[in-house]
């Protein structure tokens, strides 16, 4: 059973965590990592577009790690309208949560490779 506190300590803690406002950052860490990350997804893109059919391994990993930067980026360091920044947070704490199952054993599944030896 949980008492009033522990209650409200786990509902402060996760108002925090989804809704607390950004700290104020700097504007040139703001928008210059948004474009370094705009950078690398569309680098992604580019690598994918281009990549051969016959390129062993996984062509999408590198897609769903910078996706995760921006989305965490986007929902942590800029201010939006509550139901956004609400939307923003939980969007990118899904795509963290998939991004680690894609990686540690979907990507394997979907893209098995041969063992070097």
């Amino acid at each position: 059973m949980v008492s009033e506190n522990g209650t409200k300590s786990w509902m402060n803690s996760f108002k925090r965590a989804f809704y607390q406002p950004c700290s104020s950052v700097s504007p040139l860490w703001k928008y210059g990592f948004l474009g370094v990350i705009v950078y690398l997804v569309a680098w992604e893109i580019k690598l994918l577009v281009q990549r051969p059919e016959s390129c062993p391994g996984d062509p999408y990993s590198g897609i769903v790690v910078t996706l995760m930067l921006l989305l965490n980026h986007l929902a942590y360091f800029f201010s939006w309208r509550r139901a956004v920044t609400i939307a923003l947070r939980v969007l990118a704490w899904v795509w963290i949560v998939f991004g680690l199952v894609y990686m540690s054993w979907l990507s394997g599944v979907l893209f098995p490779q041969s063992p070097a030896f």
